[in-house]
């Protein structure tokens, strides 16, 4: 045996089986080709044994040390994660330390400013009352001085305080009496002036009944009636201030006048109060809004809102319940009125009299299944041709025509027949009068025709039903007749209610057939309104026109609609500035079941919002304003909530679902609606589809920013990107897809869908192989000689090891041979040697098998399908 023979067998290297012979003194060559003989072969095997061990302890030894410093190395960055969190943790208690410090200083100085504020209103009106006392006491001086100066210019004696009582008696008086002598008169002597700075007046004194000024007053004395209670600090300011002037010795003081005294301002100001006892609020209002009905400064309102436990600003809304708490302590009754866009329009509604009604003409709705003949029969009826005008021959809007027919006038909308469009057709089922249901004699009914047929009864509508195409092969109206029955639909000929007429839309057969009975079920149903009121209608379609603005296709239901009228629709308001009917032609004014396409709106509304005439524009902008503000509102309510340790489990698993972001913009808003349920159908259990904007108009910049900051992609139906828009999503990557027929539209998307699938694959066996001798070999490991049973041992098979049918491991083949020979498939009854990689545990009687995974084709599994089939 050569030596690298015996180094091969043996998984060594021929230089380490040179080593060990030299270190053991074998005579072997030192050369790769050199012989051994098997004498040395076998003294050499001890040693390459004894080698092997060693090495395989020392590798152990390696990989345990590799083992522990990985440990360790996880063990400090765990450590250091424990430490930065325990920092991020403390930094954000010093933060909430903060800030509880400031908000406990903010308190603090409020407090402070409030105190001061407090004192400074006590000061000044301490100060006024000084102030008007004083000013009292200088009035009572005053008076005093004018009525001392008036008695003394009355003569030269003083009066005497009771009058003439020591009158001598007259002539002839009574015995007993006698008069004096009179004395000598002497001469009048002159006026003194009298001194007045010391004279005080005594106040309240009792005019009717003169008492002695040295006796005090008794303190328990009933006050007159008539007299007014005046306040404690008044009394003893009296007590204080009454001091009798002594006219001379023995005398009694001399009453004078009252003053009366001035009533003290109230020591502290009372709070506002509102001037109504009862007012009328929403069930949603601000604080400032809250206060301005009330009547009183926001200020005494956020008061009552911090003393019931709120803290709230000026903008923030308050609920039903806060307000009629702060209103009760206000003492003021509240009544709250609904705060529905129906309630916003209730007091403008018209209202339609008797007198006035007149017959207006029936409004049909065509319905169907696509491609079954509805705007074929629309164009035989107008004498047009609608289809030319729709992409892809497909009805994608609703159309809304005034057609003069030899029958009569006749409103008619063509609603689409692809199963997209279901809210049209409802809509379209909603303000109808009568439904033509269009059914093709050769295809019978499908699911779009059993969907019209259940708008239709829901909406208690009459059906009458157009059997069309009979004059193409395999048309069959009887079989059509039968099928109906399934649907409540029972013909006439058998005895129901429901009209049957057999047509060719194409070649206009029994076309004014169809018209008749249809101008027969509207004189029936004796369709009337009221052409003087002011208009209500309903929104039919809308889209922004580049050179119009916004516009509008109205379907007028009261009244009638004249230029200049102000409206209100959904949250829009406008006047309207120009009326064009289904022609293309400018009228001014339009009647009851009249279609016209209006233009002076603020904005798109909705299709199926409610069309109305108020009064003023005023008053159609404050209803706009406020159904915006309500929408606002509702879209804040529904937004998504922060994350918190309950939703935190549901989070995580939603980040298993992939998500496809996607902006939507088209020409019109009907279409826009109908896109994006369609696009929510094809969301499914793996894939969920976002549509992030949807809107009407052309695809701007905003859009294509929106989609590169939220990875998604711009999805446009009958419109176009702008330069600046295109050039924009060029350089940011940005894909924009523009389609204009909705099968296209969403085949593609559907396709995009099933390429983020994870791939899924379904395993093939291909053979099985037994385990008949194994051998270690150095560097190779184990190797296997094996007997093929079945099928056959590619060499880039994944294979697994069966031992008594338990599975021992999976991996994949490291060598395939057949004798010496390297191969790359051995076919069932022959033998081969494998080796299998990253496993040596093989032994004699395991099998093992080998096989592949195959990919399967990605489809889509709607959310609920699956469990619909099981």
């Amino acid at each position: 045996m050569r030596v690298h023979e015996l180094a091969k067998a043996t998984g060594l290297t021929s230089k380490e089986i040179l080593a060990l012979a030299k270190r053991h003194r074998v005579a072997v060559k030192q050369s790769a080709n050199a012989n051994i003989e098997d004498k040395d072969v076998r003294k050499l095997m001890k040693y390459i044994e004894d080698y092997k061990l060693q090495r395989k302890a020392e590798e152990e030894e390696e990989r345990r040390r590799q083992e522990e410093e990985r440990r360790r190395q996880e063990e400090e960055k765990r450590r250091q994660e424990e430490e930065r969190k325990r920092k991020l943790e403390e930094q954000r208690r010093k933060e909430e330390e903060e800030r509880r410090r400031k908000e406990e200083e903010e308190r603090k100085r409020r407090e402070e400013e409030e105190r001061k504020r407090r004192e400074e209103e006590e000061r000044r009106r301490k100060e006024e009352e000084e102030r008007k006392r004083r000013e009292e006491e200088e009035k009572r001086k005053q008076l005093a001085a004018q009525q001392a100066a008036q008695a003394a210019a009355g003569g030269g004696e003083k009066p005497h305080p009771h009058g003439a009582r020591h009158r001598q008696a007259p002539a002839g008086g009574p015995p007993g009496k006698h008069p004096r002598p009179e004395k000598e008169k002497k001469p009048a002597e002159p006026i003194k002036k009298l001194d007045l700075s010391n004279f005080q007046i005594p106040v309240m004194v009792d005019l009717g009944r003169p008492r002695r000024t040295d006796k005090p007053a008794r303190k328990d004395a009933k006050p007159k009636r008539g007299d007014k209670p005046r306040p404690t600090k008044l009394f003893e300011l009296e007590e204080d201030m009454t001091v009798t002037a002594r006219a001379g010795k023995g005398k009694r003081g001399v009453p004078e006048p009252p003053v009366e005294a001035p009533r003290p301002s109230s020591a502290a100001s009372a709070p506002p109060q509102p001037k109504v006892k009862k007012i009328t609020v929403d069930q949603v209002m601000s604080v400032a809004q809250f206060a301005e009905r009330l009547g009183v400064p926001a200020t005494e309102v956020i008061k009552k809102v911090l003393l019931a436990g709120e803290r709230l600003t000026l903008n923030q809304d308050m609920s039903p319940e806060l307000m009629e708490l702060i209103a009760m302590d206000f003492g003021v009754e509240l009544e709250f009125v609904l705060d529905t866009d129906e309630y916003d329009l209730a007091k403008y509604l018209p209202e339609e009299k008797p007198e006035n009604m007149k017959r207006r003409p029936p409004v049909v709705t065509i319905m169907g299944h696509v491609d079954h003949g509805k705007t074929t029969l629309l164009d035989r009826i107008r004498k047009s041709n609608v289809v030319e005008g729709e992409f892809g021959g497909i009805t994608q809007h609703i159309g809304a025509y005034h057609v003069s027919t030899s029958k009569g006038d006749i409103v008619f909308l063509d609603t689409p027949g692809h199963e997209a469009f279901t809210s049209m057709r409802a809509r379209g089922a909603s303000v109808t009068d009568i439904v033509i249901l269009v059914v093709a004699a050769n295809d019978g009914f499908q699911p779009q025709t059993v969907e019209a047929i259940h708008h239709a009864q829901a909406a208690k509508v009459p059906i009458i039903v157009a059997v069309n195409k009979i004059d193409v092969p395999g048309a069959d109206p009887a079989r059509v007749r039968q099928e109906a029955l399934q649907y409540s639909l029972v013909p006439e000929e058998l005895g129901g209610e429901t009209i049957f007429v057999d047509i060719s839309a194409k070649h206009g057969t029994n076309v004014d057939q169809l018209l008749e009975l249809v101008a027969l079920q509207a004189e029936i149903l004796d369709l009337k309104a009221d052409p003087t009121c002011h208009a209500q209608g309903t929104i039919i379609e809308s889209h922004i026109d580049p050179q119009r603005g916004p516009v509008a296709t109205v379907l007028v239901q009261k009244g009638t609609l004249r230029l200049g009228d102000p409206f209100v629709v959904g949250d829009i308001s406008g006047r309207v500035r120009a009326m064009v009917d289904d022609r293309g032609r400018n009228i001014r004014e339009a009647g009851p079941s009249f279609p016209a396409e209006i233009i002076g709106l603020d904005g798109a509304p909705n299709a199926g919002e409610i069309f109305l005439v108020v009064p003023d524009e005023r008053i159609a902008r404050a209803i706009a304003e406020k159904r915006k503000e309500r929408r606002r509102r509702q879209m804040q309510a529904h937004r998504a909530k922060h994350v918190t340790l309950e939703k935190l489990h549901d989070i995580i698993a939603e980040g298993k679902i992939k998500e496809l972001n996607i902006i939507l913009k088209a020409d019109v808003q009907g279409s826009v609606e109908a896109i994006s349920e369609a696009l929510q159908k094809l969301s499914s259990d793996e894939i969920r589809i976002s549509i992030l904007h949807a809107a009407v108009g052309g695809i701007n910049e905003s859009d294509v920013n929106l989609a590169d900051a939220s990875d998604a992609i711009i999805i446009g139906f009958n419109v176009r990107p702008d330069t600046k828009a295109a050039e924009l999503a060029h350089q940011q990557g940005v894909e924009i897809k523009t389609y204009r027929i909705i099968y296209d539209l969403l085949n593609d998307v559907e396709k995009a869908m099933l390429g983020m699938l994870e791939p899924k694959y379904e395993e093939k066996v291909l053979g099985h192989a037994e385990v008949r001798q194994t051998f270690r070999i150095a560097k190779v490991g184990t190797v296997a000689g094996c007997y093929v049973r079945d099928g056959e041992i590619p060499r880039d098979a994944l294979v697994r090891v069966l031992r008594d049918n338990v599975i021992v491991y999976e991996g994949k083949l490291l060598s395939l041979k057949r004798y010496k020979d390297d191969v790359k498939r051995v076919q069932a009854g022959e033998e081969c040697g494998l080796g299998i990689e990253n496993f040596n545990d093989i032994k004699e009687g395991d099998v093992i098998e080998a096989y592949q995974m195959i990919e399967l084709k990605p489809v889509l599994v709607r959310s609920g399908e699956e469990s619909e089939r099981d």
